[in-house]
């Protein structure tokens, strides 16, 4: 299973569930597979969706787990019909962490539980509001005969 804060990314493809990952050094073998274009060239102009591209990354990407020529992914991804922007995205989002350098995605998740936290404190401050500050007999309930009459 991948480990998103770690920069990987989970893909289906030949039946199984592969963990799609990226190092620098892995990043400079795309390059070099793809005579030397630029990976973050590729992502700014918006070419992940290359077949090429994404066959080669694929490749790349998942050399831990299983090697496979760039053709072979080709194949394999021909059997996946309909599902090119799943690969895109995943290839997409393990590049750009890894990218991004040591530590990034622990920073995401404790960005993450920062908001979190937040939201918590947040919902814990109204109720304490709440509490200090009941609603006025019969105000805001909308039933007139509740609210209060003058004597």
């Amino acid at each position: 299973m991948a480990n998103a804060w770690r920069g990987e990314a989970t893909i289906h493809i030949d039946g199984k569930d592969r963990t799609l990952a990226f190092t620098q050094n892995d990043i400079a073998d795309l390059e070099d597979t793809l005579g030397g274009c630029s990976v973050v060239g590729i992502l700014r102009k918006g070419e992940a969706d290359s077949i090429s591209f994404l066959r080669a990354a694929i490749a790349v990407g998942l050399r831990r787990e299983v090697r496979l020529t760039p053709r072979q992914v080709g194949t394999l991804l021909g059997k996946e019909y309909g599902k090119t922007s799943v690969f895109v995205a995943a290839v997409m989002k393990a590049i750009v962490l890894a990218l991004q350098g040591p530590g990034v995605a622990e920073r995401f998740r404790q960005i993450e539980d920062d908001e979190q936290d937040e939201a918590s404190a947040d919902d814990d401050e109204q109720e304490a509001d709440d509490a200090d500050h009941p609603p006025l007999a019969g105000v805001g309930t909308g039933s007139p005969a509740s609210a209060p009459q003058p004597e």
